[in-house]
């Protein structure tokens, strides 16, 4: 089953929520989905005030994600540089490893929001993302940045092998 992307949506730990249009994305890799559901009824609400609807989450062992590093620093963000100006959206993600959700948006109109692993050695750094800004293969001008997240101590030891590998 196929479907044609049209962006990657990126919360953050602050809930910030950035879009990656599909045309500045070079590689994105998931692994190890899994769907899960839950409700959850207050017992002591009104009846009004009852949801009975299920809730799908779905997580993910690990995910990379790499894309156009000029293009997508073109997006101001809220965070400061070290020369204090506004930083674009490559160079916060590089320095703010703190991506929680990514939303898969479909041109059909579907989502898909996937919770990333998170470390919880910290309430706002993420020690399982790694990111890193290269040269891309096909014209050296260009830079791309790759981001890895994964709860896999294995993917995480060998994190240069899978920024690289073209899936």
């Amino acid at each position: 089953m196929e479907k044609e992307l049209q962006k990657i949506g990126l919360t953050t730990e602050n809930v910030e929520y950035f879009d990656i249009p599909a045309k500045y994305i070079r590689r994105f890799y998931c692994t190890g989905l899994n769907r899960e559901l839950t409700f959850n009824k207050k017992i002591y609400s009104s009846p009004a005030d009852q949801d009975y609807r299920i809730k799908e989450i779905y997580t993910c062992e690990t995910v990379v994600l790499a894309f156009d590093y000029q293009a997508i620093n073109q997006e101001q963000t809220f965070a400061i540089g070290p020369d204090g100006q506004p930083e674009g959206l490559s160079d916060r993600l590089a320095s703010c490893h703190d991506i929680t959700w990514l939303t898969l948006q479909y041109t059909n109109g579907q989502t898909i929001d996937i919770q990333v692993p998170w470390s919880f050695r910290s309430d706002t750094t993420n020690y399982n993302m790694f990111t890193q800004i290269k040269p891309c293969t096909e014209n050296k001008k260009k830079k791309e940045e790759v981001i890895l997240i994964s709860s896999s101590e294995r993917i995480l030891a060998d994190a240069s092998f899978w920024m690289s590998r073209d899936f």
